[in-house]
């Protein structure tokens, strides 16, 4: 059995495709027509995730709910893989997130328990709104074990890093 978060945990929606088309017929009648098309999902949130040297580098917008978190653990587990077991840390930039619902939160939890067990030197987060800091601190347990600290501004967050980083080379 998997342990890591995202991989045999759920079961697998499938995505639903769907065209609008709209005619009209002698200015009086207005007929639907749904046929497949366009992707729907019940992922809600968006994220961005890049990496600058030994720096994961995530961007959250929106609100997230169970199956956005889910999308984003998995990207970033994938990403932290590719590391091989080499230090590295992690910038998360929360400046665009809206908020994140209870189910989304346990499942963010479950990653960041997994997330303990790994190469991780740091965590940065950069937030605008204090309310989902402190709702973080609260229903995400696990980041209680790590080197986390929180920052208004990319610059300083990054900075933080490097020194976290360069304490771990000496």
């Amino acid at each position: 059995m998997s342990t890591e978060p995202g991989e045999d945990q759920y079961a697998k929606l499938p995505s639903v495709r769907f065209n609008l088309h709209v005619y009209k017929f002698d200015n009086s009648m207005l007929v639907l027509s749904i046929k497949e098309g366009d992707h729907m999902s019940l992922e809600h949130g968006h994220h961005s995730i890049t990496v600058e040297d030994n720096i994961i580098v995530i961007e959250l917008a929106g609100s997230f709910n169970e199956y956005g978190a889910r999308a984003l653990t998995d990207d970033i587990i994938r990403t932290i893989k590719k590391f091989k077991g080499a230090p590295f840390c992690i910038l998360l930039n929360d400046f665009a997130l809206e908020g994140i619902t209870p189910a989304g939160f346990k499942k963010i939890d479950e990653y960041n328990v997994w997330l303990n067990t790994q190469n991780m030197i740091a965590k940065a987060t950069v937030v605008k709104i204090d309310v989902l800091l402190k709702m973080e601190e609260s229903r995400i347990p696990a980041k209680a074990q790590q080197n986390i600290k929180s920052f208004r501004n990319m610059p300083d967050a990054i900075h933080w890093l490097k020194i976290q980083t360069k304490r771990t080379d000496t």
